[in-house]
Formats: C-alpha cells, sequence, structure tokens
C-alpha cells in the first residue's frame, strides 16, 4: 500500500511539474533548444539524447527548484513552505507530529530501490541474468528461505542483500572485470540477443553486446559516447566494474553513496 501511494504522488508530480515546465516553450524555444542539442549531436537528428547526468540535473531542478517552490493547488501554498511551517519547533498548533528526521539516508534510500527474491547458491546471486558474488555469501548457501534484493536500476554493478539480521549487505559482480550497467542497458542488450536469434541469453552475451553497441554509438559521435559511458556516480566506466578486489561481505554504511 506504502508503494502504491507512492507511485502516485509521484506520478501527479512528474505529471504537474512537466505541464508547468514545458507549458512556456514557445516554438522558437524549442527550435533553439534542438539547435543547441545538434551541434553538440555533430548535426545528425537521430543523436540527440540527454546523458543520465543531465536528466538528473533536470529533475532535480523540476522538482526542488520549480514544484516545491510554486502554489500547490491542495496546499494552497508552495510545498516547501508547507514542509517549513512543519518543521518549526512548537508550529503545529493542530496536534500534528512534527515530522521526523531520517536516521540514516542510504538505509532509507535502498528501502525505496525494486526488490527481487532468491535463494544464494554456491555460485552466488543471479539477478537480471548477472551473477553477484562475495566470500561471506557461503553464511546462507543451502538456506532455503528466499531473501530479499535490493538493486539500483541505474548501476547494476552492485545489489543490497537483507540478511535474516535486517542488516542490508552489499554484494558485487562475482566477475569483477565486468563494467558498470544499467538495467536499460541490459533490457536493451537482450531485446537486441533474441531479435538475431539468441534463445538462450547469458550474461556473457550481454556484456559483449552493451560493449559493441557503446562502439557503434561512438564511431558515430565520439563526443556522446564519453558522456553516455558514464556512471551514475560521475566516474567513467572501466573494466574492474569500479572495486579493488574481491572484498568480503560488508554492511552499508549511512552516508556511503557508492552504488
Amino acid at each position: 500500500m506504502i508503494e502504491k501511494m507512492c507511485a502516485i504522488a509521484l506520478t501527479r508530480a512528474e505529471g504537474a511539474t512537466f505541464r508547468r515546465l514545458t507549458a512556456g516553450l514557445t516554438d522558437t524555444h524549442r527550435a533553439a533548444l534542438d539547435a543547441v542539442l545538434l551541434v553538440r549531436s555533430g548535426g545528425s537528428s537521430s543523436s540527440l539524447y540527454w546523458t543520465l547526468e543531465e536528466l538528473e540535473r533536470w529533475l532535480a531542478h523540476a522538482i526542488a527548484g520549480e514544484y516545491h517552490r510554486n502554489v500547490h493547488t491542495a496546499l494552497d501554498m508552495p510545498p516547501l513552505t508547507a514542509w517549513e511551517q512543519r518543521a518549526q519547533p512548537g508550529a503545529n498548533a493542530s496536534g500534528q507530529r512534527e515530522p521526523a528526521a531520517v536516521a540514516d539516508p542510504h538505509r532509507f534510500l535502498i528501502d525505496f530501490l525494486p526488490l527481487e527474491r532468491g535463494m544464494v547458491r554456491r555460485d552466488g546471486i543471479a539477478l537480471n541474468c548477472i551473477h553477484y558474488w562475495s566470500d561471506a555469501l557461503a553464511l546462507w548457501i543451502g538456506k532455503p528461505e528466499q531473501m530479499i534484493v535490493r538493486y539500483d536500476p541505474r548501476d547494476l554493478s552492485r545489489i543490497h542483500l537483507l540478511a535474516p539480521n535486517g542488516q542490508y549487505y552489499d554484494v558485487g559482480y562475482r566477475d569483477l572485470s565486468r563494467p558498470p550497467i544499467s538495467l536499460w542497458e541490459q533490457r536493451m542488450a537482450r531485446k537486441e540477443l533474441r531479435a538475431k536469434g539468441r534463445a538462450f541469453v547469458d550474461e556473457a552475451a550481454i556484456f559483449r553486446t552493451i560493449e559493441a553497441i557503446c562502439r557503434a554509438s561512438g564511431a558515430r559521435n565520439q563526443d556522446g559516447a564519453a558522456s553516455a559511458r558514464t556512471t551514475t556516480s560521475g566516474h567513467p566506466r572501466r573494466k574492474g566494474g569500479g572495486r579493488a578486489g574481491r572484498n568480503a561481505l560488508h554492511p552499508t554504511e549511512r552516508g556511503d553513496e557508492r552504488r
């Protein structure tokens, strides 16, 4: 129920924000924006795109810079003003409880990530056709209970395993030479492979296909490829998955923004 309510709220906010940001764009504004994108793409309209980093910046501005600072019809005030009024000590004459601060922001983030359930096997955990492993997973090999695994769709190089003690633990790729990829890249690769008649899609084929697509994109637009092959943390994609070695399973730490 909570996830459904959050999804409804986000959908409404996204719709209102998009309408507010695009309603004022004239044909001249749209043409100017297209011209800027065309220059960056080398003059090819088929290469127009936003990088993930640019999209995140736009979305952050749309929510924090526009939506929260404009009058909301249900509140009759900007959402930011309503929050500030609620957050002031002693300002809630109606008896409403003041909003509690999030004790662990990183744990709070993980709790909102998509989840799957699976068992720990001798070769680790398989999720989205990718295998994950850490030596400490041996603690749960053979246990009949399925465990909750959460993942960030923007970066599949690490998953978060919910242990029986209620603590999330980070688990990386089993093959540390794999680069970080997103869920959308993984789906694109699977679609490409199935279109070529591949009945069985394995992990190695997925990463080879993604690499081939990136090389083809780079041939058309070298500048665009440099941006598109950047992870959500802003670091270039590279072999090794951004890990120094096969470390033991460790719990997520507060303030640890690695994904």
